[in-house]
């Protein structure tokens, strides 16, 4: 006969017991718990925001699951990939930009997809994700790329995003390799992240990393700025001045100019 401790059952109303007597900052959740947690979040993502704002049963916050989520995707497989890379090829960038998608729900493998995943928790609806944020690992010195994160969101703040790029820094140092830079485009939450972090140029950005890293602007993408801008004079003509000497470039150059940053960015 099976002993009343040793039943799940049992052993779930007990934690539950011992949860409710703590208060909310003093409580810690056992593996099982954790685990019962981290199965309802990915069936159902709004029934478990439901369940835990009726207080029927207590539960880890959404950003507690998806915190362990995050630490447990894909970090075996990047321990497997900088494995097999020579020293110089755990020197990596690490590149974050966000992508466009289509606000709509989709049922997949069971699971509702197609919900943001940093808006606040216990909210009373949830909103569709209208872009996703992507984090992707590039050997500077040549070697595989590796998308180590896509966070669906919505209004990504510049300190969500400064949390998720502490975060994926961290999963790459402890993988084993090494983050000389960041690069991203320069539009305004970006600009604010690199102001938080210390400004473009060399900082130390992760705790954890005693080489600094490099905040860097993707030259593309200025090249793009340049060439709205000069979209928008109505001469069409770019001045600056360096040394005291004023040069324009304008005609055949903003034509041929135009031409290959189409082809280079497919804008």
């Amino acid at each position: 006969m099976t002993e009343a401790h040793e039943l799940a059952h049992f052993t779930f109303l007990l934690s539950q017991l011992c949860l409710i007597i703590k208060p909310p900052d003093g409580r810690r959740f056992d593996t099982d718990t954790m685990i019962f947690a981290v199965q309802l979040h990915n069936i159902s993502p709004s029934a478990y925001k439901m369940i835990r704002r009726s207080g029927l049963i207590i539960l880890p916050s959404t950003e507690k699951v998806k915190q362990m989520l995050a630490r447990s995707l894909q970090d075996s497989n990047l321990i497997t990939l900088f494995d097999q890379l020579k020293p110089q090829q755990r020197l990596v960038n690490l590149m974050f930009d966000e992508v466009k998608l289509v606000e709509t729900l989709r049922f997949s493998g069971g699971h509702v997809l197609g919900y943001s995943q940093n808006t606040a928790a216990g909210g009373d609806h949830e909103m569709l994700a209208s872009h996703a944020m992507v984090v992707e690992v590039a050997c500077h010195f040549g070697g595989p790329r590796y998308i180590l994160r896509v966070l669906p969101c919505k209004k990504l703040t510049s300190d969500q995003l400064k949390e998720l790029l502490n975060e994926a820094g961290s999963v790459v140092v402890g993988a084993g390799g090494t983050v000389i830079s960041l690069i991203c485009d320069n539009c305004n939450t970006n600009r604010s992240v690199y102001s938080k972090l210390g400004e473009p140029g060399s900082c130390q950005v992760l705790s954890i990393q005693e080489q600094s890293m490099f905040l860097v602007y993707d030259y593309l993408h200025i090249f793009k700025n340049i060439r709205n801008n000069w979209i928008t004079v109505d001469s069409k003509t770019l001045s600056f001045v360096v040394d005291g000497n004023e040069y324009k470039l304008t005609g055949v150059i903003f034509r041929s100019f135009m031409r290959s940053t189409e082809l280079l960015l497919f804008v």
